[in-house]
């Protein structure tokens, strides 16, 4: 079971989420519950920095996808499109009713 005082652990969970994967699974990597991450990331007085590696891994994962959906985007209008509707709410399709 992972430690958090280990330091492999938090390295695990931080390569997993830049890898693009959820924190789920990142937790099944670094083998530790959802619970432990859950305790872990609201603990700032004892672990203040854990949350930020954490946000800071999800941050390089989406900008790595979003770069992937950009660039495909040049030869397929509808990665735009997607993008644009997830991005900014207004572009979303609504049903007319």
């Amino acid at each position: 079971m992972g430690r958090y005082t280990d330091g492999k652990t938090v390295r695990l969970l931080v390569e997993t989420l830049k890898r693009g994967q959820t924190r789920q699974v990142a937790c099944r990597t670094a083998g530790i519950h959802d619970s432990t991450f859950n305790a872990w990331m609201r603990d700032a007085k004892n672990k203040p920095e854990f949350s930020e590696k954490i946000l800071a891994a999800e941050a390089v994962s989406e900008e790595a996808l979003v770069e992937i959906i950009q660039e495909h985007a040049k030869s397929d209008w509808r990665s735009a499109k997607w993008l644009l509707a997830r991005r900014f709410l207004h572009w979303r399709e609504q049903a007319y009713t």
